[in-house]
């Protein structure tokens, strides 16, 4: 049971802990917990008004579908 979990979340926690980390620490190897994170990754992917698009014609597509 526990192989299987690490199995479905493993993916998700390295995708969380990578878009915590800042751009420097992003090949650093042993990929370790990040030292200082940060969520500026977040705020220029959701400040582009082309993701913005993007998310909005995903909702209309879903919606009208």
């Amino acid at each position: 049971m526990g192989l299987a979990l690490s199995f479905v979340l493993g993916p998700f926690l390295w995708q969380l802990v990578t878009a915590l980390k800042p751009a420097a620490q992003l090949g650093q190897l042993p990929p370790l917990l990040p030292r200082h994170p940060t969520v500026r990754s977040f705020a220029a992917v959701l400040g582009d008004p082309a993701f913005l698009r993007a998310g909005l014609n995903s909702v209309l597509v879903a919606a009208l579908s």
